[in-house]
């Protein structure tokens, strides 16, 4: 029983609990954990589990999955400020740069024991930027405008207008200015840094140390104001053209400002992490239920894989089998169910490719019935098939043996009707019919062969009546084979020779010796009877007349019987031949022959090598007088060197009665056109096994079984 989709879900929930120790399940493709953090948070133990080097999952101290989004975002915020948050050092540091930076503006570093004479006041100098300030008499009148700042020109024109050479307020009013700006400035940037120090915490950290960066650059340019003021003393080493002394020269240490901007930049870089933390919790625990619902489909997908498999790859098997009967038959409904299937399997690896789960239940359970139900199909439809191939088969045999036999009239006009009734079956039976069309043909074929077997029976019949005799002629030929060998060595082609013409002599041999027996009996008993009347010599010369007829026509049968077992012999004698032989060579005459029946010729040689097993069967390409072997060597005079028993494949554009041989070469010759060995039909017929058929002890065809 498969899972339904309650179940699928219960499985969601329990995954992040039954799988916390193994979180490899979690990954995607090309993904990796790449560490660990344990940390705790008000006594509880946390871990950080980090894939491809980013957080992705937060474990409680069992080592389950953490998905609440709260736990989370507490946990990961409280970790993240001990991890990334300033120390209270770090802090303090970088306070201490500005405060040594805002130090160096008064600390008299320049003018250790120098006193400076103002009209009102004489004291050794301290603080510069202060000591500027007095002399400028920002002090009594501060500017912080336009008109303020025009008071102030006026006194410190009225009050050292000849020594600073002041005739118009004008000309000094634009210097006071900048120089009371740039050292207001300056102190209110300076204090509100200050200020953010002391409101700095965890939420504002990254804020404040960014408006603090942001002050820096207008720091420096007050700065660059204040040590540029026209009216400071000349440096030492400075050679001042417009300087009106009435300041001091002022020196404030910028390095102290460009440390507090280093230290800035590295506690932002330090911060980042702190970043928008307060959504951290609900953007790990999404990426945990991504991922677990990741997991639950690969776990889902895994089991209906461990189902589904075995019967895709059964499915897609029996499929192509379909497919490969639906060449030769049609059936509708297996050729339905052989869509539906592929249908069904591309469904189904969709589905599973997108976790889409609900409809596989069903999908998988219509696969097994259609795989059931097509596997079942196709075995009978295989057998109405091969059966209709099996019945023409056994008709061509009975048809090919009646035309290979001596028939009388009434005997071959049968054969003539059944064989052109077979031929039209043949032009019907084509690949794609229904299996009733074929079941019909089945049935034609099988009337076919039931019509021709009395023929055949008594084609075998009349074999076993004359075996006596054809038996005597066969050894009588293989005697004179002997003896002529004996004699005189002779190849294949001399055999056949000899076959031709021994009978005709061994038949004119008896026809003389019976015809010199019965002349010599007449003239014994004509001499023994001299005074014989003439009516007796009449008789005599009758009988001595119907003698010499008996004996041409013993003569006659003999020379026809001896002829058949030489180089006449029948299917039923060549088929005996070749139960009785463990090795064939097949001779394929392709000289002249075009190439595409060439072909056929040598794919039929191939079809009747294959029906022959499994006996040793060696084909030969024969050109001319040499062969081609398999091994593409040449074999020269193959004919008179290959082993017997031979089948030759020659082509003609008219097909002719095929020729049998047993006795002086064991050979069958086959003659047709390029349709004729397409076809082959005549390999089947040579498919009998080693020992089935051989000649009786009379030299009659008996069927045995070799055990």
């Amino acid at each position: 029983m498969r899972p339904t989709t309650s179940v699928l879900i219960v499985l969601l929930l329990l995954l992040p609990a039954a799988f916390s120790a193994d979180l490899t399940q979690y990954l995607a493709p090309g993904e990796n954990i790449t560490g660990q953090d344990t940390f705790v948070v008000d006594a509880v133990p946390y871990t950080i589990v980090y894939i491809n080097g980013e957080p992705a999952f937060l474990l409680d101290g069992s080592g389950a999955i953490i998905t609440d989004p709260e736990v989370v975002g507490t946990a990961m915020n409280a970790h993240y400020a001990d991890l990334y948050y300033p120390t209270d050092e770090e802090i303090a540091a970088l306070r201490a740069d500005f405060e040594a930076y805002d130090d160096s503006r008064n600390n008299g570093d320049n003018y250790p024991g120098t006193v400076v004479n103002l009209p009102w006041l004489d004291e050794e100098v301290g603080y510069e930027e202060e000591v500027c300030r007095m002399g400028l008499f920002l002090q009594q009148f501060p500017c912080t405008n336009d008109t303020d700042c025009f008071t102030t020109a006026l006194f410190l024109c009225d009050e050292m207008g000849d020594a600073i050479g002041c005739s118009n307020i004008e000309d000094i009013m634009p210097d006071v200015q900048e120089f009371s700006y740039a050292s207001n400035g300056l102190t209110s940037k300076t204090d509100a840094i200050f200020l953010l120090f002391d409101r700095m915490d965890g939420g504002n950290i990254r804020e404040s140390l960014t408006e603090m960066k942001g002050y820096i650059p207008a720091m420096m340019a007050d700065e660059e104001k204040l040590e540029s003021t026209r009216f400071r003393m000349p440096k030492p080493d400075e050679h001042c053209t417009d300087c009106l002394g009435v300041c001091p020269y002022i020196l404030i240490n910028e390095a102290h400002l460009d440390d507090a901007d280093a230290k800035i930049d590295a506690l932002l870089e330090k911060t980042a992490r702190l970043e928008g933390s307060e959504g951290i919790g609900a953007a790990m625990v999404a990426s945990e239920n991504t991922r677990i619902l990741m997991a639950a489909d690969n776990a889902a997908r895994a089991y209906y894989h461990g189902i589904y498999d075995p019967l895709k790859t059964r499915g897609q098997r029996t499929a192509a089998d379909a497919r490969a009967l639906l060449q030769v038959v049609a059936d509708s409904q297996v050729s339905t169910d052989a869509n539906r299937i592929d249908t069904l399997i591309t469904r189904i690896d969709a589905d599973l490719t997108a976790g889409n789960f609900s409809q596989l239940n069903a999908s998988i359970d219509e696969l097994g019935a259609k795989t059931n139900r097509l596997a079942a199909a196709i075995p009978v439809q295989w057998e109405v098939y091969n059966s209709t191939e099996e019945a023409k088969s056994e008709a061509s045999l009975a048809i090919f043996i009646l035309e290979t036999s001596n028939l009388n009239d009434e005997q071959a006009a049968l054969a003539a009707a059944l064989s052109a009734r077979k031929g039209n079956l043949d032009r019907s039976f084509v690949p794609g019919l229904s299996p009733e069309r074929y079941a019909a043909l089945r049935d034609d074929y099988l009337n076919i062969t039931a019509a021709a077997d009395p023929v055949v029976q008594q084609v075998s019949s009349g074999s076993v009546y004359l075996s006596p005799l054809r038996a005597a002629a066969r050894s009588t030929n293989e005697g004179v084979e002997n003896l002529a060998v004996a004699v005189q060595p002779m190849d294949r082609v001399e055999k056949g020779n000899l076959s031709e013409y021994a009978p005709i002599m061994l038949s004119a041999l008896s026809f003389f010796s019976l015809g010199s027996l019965l002349t010599f009996a007449f003239l014994f008993f004509f001499a023994r009877s001299a005074k014989m009347g003439r009516g007796a010599m009449f008789v005599g010369f009758i009988f001595l007349g119907l003698g010499l007829l008996v004996a041409g026509a013993v003569s006659a049968g003999a020379y026809l019987t001896l002829k058949g077992s030489a180089s006449d012999a029948d299917f039923t004698e060549y088929r005996a031949s070749l139960a009785d032989s463990e090795h064939v060579s097949i001779l394929v005459e392709t000289e002249g022959v075009s190439s595409g029946a060439a072909a056929e010729m040598m794919a039929c040689a191939q079809k009747m090598a294959g029906e022959l097993s499994p006996r040793a069967v060696d084909v030969y390409d024969k050109t001319d007088g040499d062969c081609i072997t398999s091994q593409s060597t040449t074999l020269g005079e193959c004919y008179n060197s290959v082993e017997e028993p031979i089948i030759t494949l020659r082509y003609s554009a008219l097909q002719t009665r095929p020729e049998f041989s047993v006795v002086f070469v064991d050979n069958a010759v086959f003659t047709g056109d390029e349709q004729y060995f397409r076809e082959c039909e005549v390999a089947g017929m040579l498919a009998v096994p080693v020992g089935e058929i051989a000649l009786g002890p009379e030299g009659g065809a008996n069927e045995t079984v070799d055990g």
